[in-house]
């Protein structure tokens, strides 16, 4: 996953990789919050929230308060960034 360019498959990606809800899968979905497409670090954030795993919830929330401008009602697109 971490060699994959297209956003939308590696947005796919991890969202597979969230609903594994392993605690491992942390520090790769904290790193995806940096990446540059808007998608990708939506389905990160979302992954992160819904782990099940307080430190991941925790880096969600941050990240929301943070970034207040990337939160409304639709899911971005691999156009957003």
């Amino acid at each position: 996953m971490q060699t994959e360019q297209d956003p939308r498959t590696r947005a796919k990606f991890i969202e597979l990789l969230g609903e594994a809800k392993d605690h491992k899968i942390i520090p790769l979905l904290k790193k995806e919050l940096a990446h540059a497409h808007r998608e990708v670090r939506y389905w990160a954030v979302l992954s992160l929230e819904f782990s099940g795993f307080s430190e991941a919830e925790q880096m969600a929330h941050e990240y929301k308060q943070q970034h207040p401008e990337e939160w409304g009602d639709e899911i971005p697109n691999e156009q957003a960034s």
